[in-house]
């Protein structure tokens, strides 16, 4: 069979994909098992699928791919934000690609809209390094917005 190559089509296969994933009780209960995650905890979707998988027993998905969509959803939900930073996946089927480093979002976080979810973005991706010290420092950068009511 040869590989099909469409933008259109393959922007409409990932909808459907998506949609089915949202569907699903599993994704919900995915979701969820991401609101344990400790405030201010950093790291990558597949420290998040190792802490819902071993840490809270969630079965696994239907499909691998159920992953992204779980990711992309609680990032839209504003569970946990991209910082912008990348680090290689750890995970041999992975091949050490590289992924994106979350940060959890706290609660009443969630509730920014979207230019202030881009202002927070953009702090986080100017703290250099993005390591401990970068975890440290952007729990006084949210501290310090919501002090001065930037938040």
């Amino acid at each position: 069979m040869t590989e099909q190559y469409d933008l259109c089509l393959s922007e409409q296969a990932k909808a459907e994909a998506l949609s089915q994933v949202k569907r699903e009780p599993w994704s919900s209960r995915a979701k969820s098992g991401m609101k344990h995650l400790p405030s201010g905890w950093a790291g990558t979707g597949e420290d998040i699928r190792r802490f819902l998988l071993e840490e809270l027993h969630l079965e696994p998905p239907h499909h691998h791919n159920a992953w992204g969509g779980v990711i992309s959803g609680a990032v839209k939900m504003g569970i946990i934000i991209g910082t912008g930073r990348y680090t290689k996946m750890r995970a041999i089927k992975s091949h050490a690609r590289k992924t994106e480093i979350y940060v959890r979002v706290r609660e009443h976080e969630a509730f920014l809209n979207p230019d202030q979810f881009i202002q927070l973005q953009q702090e986080l991706k100017s703290v250099e390094g993005f390591g401990l010290k970068a975890l440290a420092d952007s729990q006084g950068i949210l501290k310090k917005a919501f002090k001065e009511d930037k938040l």
